[in-house]
């Protein structure tokens, strides 16, 4: 049901602003429902986005505490923490294995785009067969240089949780 008044959104963003527009949407949270979007929009094409779990899962973790607060109950109760270790590592394991098998979808480093911001999109428009225009490349050029500038202000760390960075690339890099 989700996904079928999602499509309706998306037609109905078209039919105002254009049916040969191409609509991104850029929703973190469905990325690891690639299937169903594949179902849904079987001619889309996906990009996923990461980012080391050294810096996703405190960033995360950081994220969620907010929301338990709102709740009055602690992200450290009932292995909550954990819970949210393994669902980053379910949401990695995804876009790992679909980056092997499918041409449809690309999968981005985060670094890479703060670093490279020109050559990931050109790489993605070639990828998917896009075309650039110029006024597109020039807008491209200066969000370049603003993008390699950039500095968050956030500052998350495993410590913070008391989770050991080792236990992280075990988890992530060495159990296959």
């Amino acid at each position: 049901r989700l996904m079928k008044k999602y499509k309706l959104f998306i037609q109905r963003h078209l039919f105002v602003y254009g049916k040969s527009k191409i609509y991104l949407s850029k929703n973190p949270y469905f990325t690891s429902l690639l299937h169903t979007l594949y179902k849904t929009f079987p001619d889309c094409n996906i990009i996923g986005c990461y980012r080391n779990p050294q810096q996703s899962i405190p960033s995360l973790l950081s994220n969620m505490h907010e929301a338990y607060l709102l709740m009055s109950r602690k992200i450290t109760s009932n292995n909550h923490i954990e819970k949210y270790i393994l669902m980053y590592k379910n949401y990695y394991t995804i876009m790992k294995t679909e980056e092997l098998k499918n041409k449809k979808f690309i999968l981005l480093n985060m670094d890479d785009i703060s670093k490279n911001l020109s050559d990931v999109i050109s790489n993605i428009y070639k990828n998917f067969n896009y075309k650039l225009n110029a006024d597109f490349i020039s807008i491209i050029q200066t969000q370049t240089k603003k993008s390699k500038k950039y500095i968050s202000k956030h500052k998350y760390y495993l410590k913070d949780y008391n989770i050991d960075p080792d236990y992280i690339d075990n988890l992530f890099f060495n159990n296959k």
